[in-house]
């Protein structure tokens, strides 16, 4: 008798808990959308869900250290990338249609 193999994704416990209430585990473009809804549409920070995912939500801190340092180390390179952003105005396009 041939064994069948276990095809379920292993997700941390904030993202299995989104899956299962699709209903099709493994769905991640559900999965984002499903995110999205209480982000009022916009993108989904997955920084942030990581953060939320990984913290110990009686201690605050994130206890898995290899995790924590890879949130850091992204933190740290977002920030940069943030930063190395020209700030644009909406406002100053440069160009006037009043004569």
């Amino acid at each position: 008798m041939a064994q069948v193999k276990d095809t379920k994704i292993h997700q941390p416990n904030g993202l299995a808990r989104v899956a299962g209430s699709l209903g099709e585990p493994g769905d991640y473009r559900q999965i984002n959308q499903k995110l999205n809804q209480p982000n009022a549409g916009n993108p989904v920070d997955h920084l942030d869900v990581m953060k939320e995912v990984y913290t110990n939500k009686k201690t605050r801190e994130i206890q898995n250290l290899v995790i924590k340092d890879v949130i850091d180390f992204l933190q740290t390179q977002k920030e940069a990338l943030l930063a190395s952003q020209p700030i644009s105005d909406d406002d100053s396009s440069g160009a006037s249609t009043n004569e």
